[in-house]
């Protein structure tokens, strides 16, 4: 089952790092470590209900600096957002959502949930 409710909040322009944990649940028993998984992670607005394409993208596969595998047995794993990747987002509610490509090849949504960009004081 997908993790939700991995919500958070992040002023406009701030540098933060943001740490998910992987339910096992959510993916088959031979995929369950994040050893030589690939992630992939986006954020979009929301459109009505629905989220729309994303503003904001990262993943270790070209990104391989914003993620850092905290505990690959554990499931657990570390983005990392920098100033540059916020400021120009306009302030509000957001969808985000996580994947990882098991090292079989599987793709499993892993997490979604909200992020709020905070005005910049």
């Amino acid at each position: 089952m997908v993790k939700t409710d991995q919500n958070f909040n992040l002023p406009q322009g701030d540098d933060v790092t943001l740490d998910f944990d992987v339910d096992p649940a959510t993916v088959e028993e031979e995929d369950q470590t994040l050893t030589g998984a690939k992630i992939e992670w986006v954020l979009c607005p929301y459109e009505g209900y629905a989220p729309g394409d994303p503003i904001l993208s990262k993943n270790n596969i070209d990104d391989s600096d914003d993620f850092e595998i905290l505990n690959a047995i554990a499931m657990t794993f570390r983005l990392t957002l920098s100033r540059i990747d916020s400021i120009n987002i306009e302030p509000g509610l957001y969808y985000h959502q996580a994947k990882i490509i098991a090292e079989s090849g599987r793709y499993y949504t892993v997490t979604k949930g909200s992020g709020i960009i905070e005005v910049s004081k």
